[in-house]
């Protein structure tokens, strides 16, 4: 009987390991993975120059996570960076985008040139990020998003 118990445990333990897949932007699929699991609802593409893309959406808020330092045949990436934009009016001026990056470590805020903000966050993955590492990126990501939001009344 005890061997049945370790074999049990051990067989729920790999079942575990399986599931918990490192995270690498040059394997897309884990990154698409991991996203899913942190509950956001995504969609593995392309980019329009044929470079991994994932559209994601967070509770009816739409995102992109964008692949970079990818290799030349369009795989291998190292690192990722999530997007996003909301359509504003009135609109905010460089001097607001200036202040927001000052009250915030983690997330870049720009404006377009109707004073629309867009938010950037840049992640590498080189070496591959363990799952707990990568809940706390998306912990990162979505507090900054909330802030963004709440800062601009979305």
């Amino acid at each position: 009987m005890a061997r049945l118990v370790i074999a049990v445990a051990l067989g729920a333990g790999m079942a575990g390991a399986a599931e918990a897949q490192t995270v690498r932007a040059e394997e897309p699929q884990t990154v698409l993975s991991a996203l899913r699991a942190y509950g956001h609802k995504a969609q593995l593409e392309q980019d329009e120059e044929g470079f991994p893309l994932i559209r994601v959406d967070r509770d009816g808020i739409r995102y992109t996570v964008h692949f970079y330092g990818c290799a030349e045949e369009r795989a291998g990436c190292r690192d990722l960076q999530f997007r996003t934009s909301f359509d504003v009016d009135p609109g905010f001026d460089a001097a607001w985008a200036n202040d927001w990056n000052r009250q915030w470590v983690a997330g870049r805020v720009d404006v377009n040139a109707e004073g629309d903000p867009f938010l950037s966050y840049f992640v590498t993955t080189a070496g591959g990020l363990s799952p707990a590492t990568f809940r706390g990126v998306m912990d990162i990501w979505s507090s900054t998003l909330d802030g963004l939001m709440e800062d601009i009344d979305w």
